[in-house]
């Protein structure tokens, strides 16, 4: 069984600073090396909140909840791992991959929203909508580009995997017996209680 080091022994664990402790921290510096850096900054914040968080209870609390994290680290990657793999199949029904989705300003250039997200105007004048959407959405919208009533679609941009997908979702600690396999994930087409998150962030624009 791991021991439990404080929130700061870990951290360098990961980071490849200190020599590696048992289990827990071999995985998690294994999948936190194959991040990038945006990948890897988003475990370095989650870490640091979570210790953080106990700051009032103490060091054993804090290593608790580093722990906590660390255990979350391999399925964080091989959520970013599927997310790259969705982006780059979505490449053929965009206008302009390359098209940089954030020229606007959330408050001054703010339209409206709904349950599934928020549109925004950027400087261009095309439409930016960030939500909880789909890939169907994005086929169609390719599918009708030549039809004048419909928006082009320019570029757009998956977050996060599917949750059915999802490692996170399903099954973060890679601990639950119930939840040890892909097989065993959440079917949107068996249990569809979840099925509006079954969508996830994407930012997409329209002209």
């Amino acid at each position: 069984m791991d021991s439990i080091d404080g929130p700061g022994t870990q951290l360098k664990r990961l980071m490849g600073i200190r020599s590696q402790g048992g289990e827990t921290a071999q995985a998690a510096k294994s999948a936190y090396d194959k991040m990038d850096d945006s990948g890897q900054g988003a475990v370095l914040r989650a870490g640091l909140g979570a210790a953080a968080g106990a700051n009032k209870l103490g060091t054993a609390a804090q290593g608790r909840r580093m722990r906590d994290v660390m255990k979350t680290v391999p399925a964080m990657q091989r959520d970013k791992e599927r997310t790259t793999a969705m982006n780059k199949q979505i490449q053929p029904l965009l206008q302009d991959p390359n098209y940089d989705m954030k020229q606007f300003d959330e408050e001054e250039d703010y339209l409206d929203e709904g349950a599934f997200g928020q549109t925004f105007i950027d400087r261009n004048g095309n439409v930016v909508k960030s939500g909880q959407l789909g890939a169907g959405e994005l086929q169609a919208l390719s599918a009708m580009r030549d039809n004048p009533s419909f928006p082009t679609l320019i570029n757009a941009k998956f977050d996060a995997p599917f949750m059915h997908q999802s490692s996170m979702y399903n099954n973060p600690g890679g601990s639950d017996p119930r939840l040890s396999g892909e097989d065993n994930y959440w079917d949107p087409d068996v249990d569809d209680t979840d099925l509006i998150k079954d969508s996830p962030l994407l930012w997409e624009l329209m002209q």
